[in-house]
């Protein structure tokens, strides 16, 4: 990315970076006064004496000849960005291997890590920078896996994302490049998002079209999401990953205040309507808030982690609660994998030892290929019922 994109200025200049002196000051502040909701005079007397106090610690700077007591850490610390910065034009690509390797390194053996991304919405503009972009993935694709076999570590997927201006355009893969069948195609599908506008099938179409350009590798959207009021849109955006057997990643779990797209919000201290988190926050009082029941019943779906085989179809119906999924060509012995919210009668074609288990939310479904096809359907458990129904045939 152009350092000129970056607040790179502050740091070569050696100014303050970031608002974290700021957000000191506003939490003292609120301290001092003591009330969420003081009375004009109170917070009038309040001021006049932070105004004195600030005004001697100036006069006091300037006696002393503006010194500064920065810790011997943090100068250091500036010192080394400071170098970063006025070299960043020649640091090579391969310097970023190297980080990305030592944390594939670290990380790679951890039983959560799905994959690696290698990097989030590239600022790759025009046929030669996507040219570029594209080796870069290449040399990733051969430093991540020799990462992996040097910490004995599992093989994982690695996820690319063409242009940062895909979220924008609706289009525009990188070239392709030397990788291996682990390999994941990672748009970020926001179509509609921003305008409020409608999510379309046209952008699944697309990126599964380009995906096709990298020996067929499968599409996991890296981010997706609108604001929280937008039902429509994410039942939408989910049915339609249901229908393209696309895969996915939420924008995003939770922010605070603090946090730059709630800078609006968080200086008119009101509650954060626009999030695109699943919670929501105050930031009157960076107060975090439910999901909410109508959101949670939209978010709460049955879907396959796992399928035998390939996974031919997958659909959840909102109004019945129910989940339908089928695959072909699955190897005998293979395990299914699915998630159900709530507690599921199941039945099932083309598995055995199919049963259901208790995790939080709801219950893990689980059954071994026959062979060949296969098919599950997961359905509400009536009242009634004492455990599940499993049919196997």
């Amino acid at each position: 990315m152009p350092l000129e994109w970056w607040d790179g200025q502050a740091t070569v200049q050696g100014a303050v970076r970031t608002n974290n002196v700021v957000e000191e000051w506003h939490s003292r502040f609120a301290v001092l006064v003591g009330a969420k909701h003081p009375t004009i005079f109170k917070l009038i007397e309040h001021v006049e004496a932070e105004s004195c106090t600030t005004e001697f610690v100036i006069e006091n700077s300037l006696a002393q000849g503006g010194s500064n007591s920065q810790r011997r850490t943090y100068r250091a610390r500036d010192e080394r960005l400071q170098a970063i910065v006025a070299d960043y034009h020649q640091i090579p690509v391969l310097d970023f291997l190297r980080a990305v390797a030592h944390t594939v390194e670290g990380a790679g053996r951890a039983a959560g890590v799905a994959g690696y991304d290698v990097l989030n919405e590239p600022n790759a503009f025009g046929a030669e920078e996507n040219a570029a972009l594209s080796k870069m993935y290449g040399a990733a694709v051969r430093a991540i896996r020799g990462a992996e076999k040097r910490a004995g570590a599992a093989r994982r997927l690695i996820l690319f994302e063409p242009s940062a201006l895909w979220s924008e355009t609706g289009s525009g893969a990188p070239p392709d490049f030397g990788r291996d069948r682990d390999v994941v195609y990672a748009p970020h599908i926001y179509t509609g998002a921003f305008s409020d506008g409608p999510i379309t099938a046209q952008a699944f179409e697309t990126a599964l079209a380009e995906a096709r350009g990298f020996g067929g590798a499968p599409v996991l959207t890296g981010e997706w999401g609108a604001a929280r009021g937008r039902l429509d849109y994410f039942q939408a955006h989910l049915d339609l990953q249901d229908r393209f057997g696309i895969s996915s990643t939420q924008w995003t779990w939770r922010e605070s205040c603090g946090d730059p797209h709630q800078r609006g919000s968080a200086l008119a201290g009101t509650v954060s309507t626009g999030t695109f988190a699943v919670w929501g926050v105050d930031c009157a009082d960076n107060r975090v808030l439910g999901i909410g029941a109508d959101l949670a019943r939209v978010l709460a779906r049955g879907y396959v982690r796992a399928a035998p085989g390939r996974l031919s179809s997958a659909r959840w119906d909102v109004q019945g609660r129910a989940l339908d999924a089928a695959g072909v060509r699955a190897r005998e012995g293979v395990v299914l994998e699915a998630f159900y919210p709530g507690r599921g009668s199941v039945s099932a074609v083309g598995l055995r030892r199919v049963r259901a288990s208790r995790v939080p939310g709801g219950e893990l479904v689980t059954g071994a290929a026959r062979g060949g096809e296969w098919r599950l359907r997961v359905t509400p458990r009536a009242k009634q019922e004492g455990r599940a129904t499993h049919v196997d045939h």
